[in-house]
């Protein structure tokens, strides 16, 4: 797997035992070889790692965070079809 840039940090509010915490993630752009396994961080409680194809992105867009969002268009790994109602 090879780092293509360091992307912006997102920022999202969850909630857990009725408290309110705000989560930073750090992105990256990589690539990495076809059918290259990917394997979640464990101690960073990552339970689920996968590659998103852009059908993915577009039938999950309605459950995603707004930062994420964000994120996927403004570096151009979504594009929004502006034609579409």
């Amino acid at each position: 797997m090879t780092l293509v840039k360091r992307l912006e940090p997102t920022y999202h509010i969850y909630f857990s035992n009725n408290e309110a915490y705000l989560k930073e993630t750090h992105w990256f752009s990589m690539k990495a070889k076809e059918g290259q396994p990917l394997i979640p961080q464990k101690e960073e409680k990552i339970e689920m790692v996968k590659w998103f194809t852009q059908d993915d992105i577009k039938n999950n867009w309605d459950n995603m965070y707004l930062s994420i969002k964000s994120l996927l268009v403004e570096n151009k790994f979504f594009m929004l079809d502006i034609d579409s109602p």
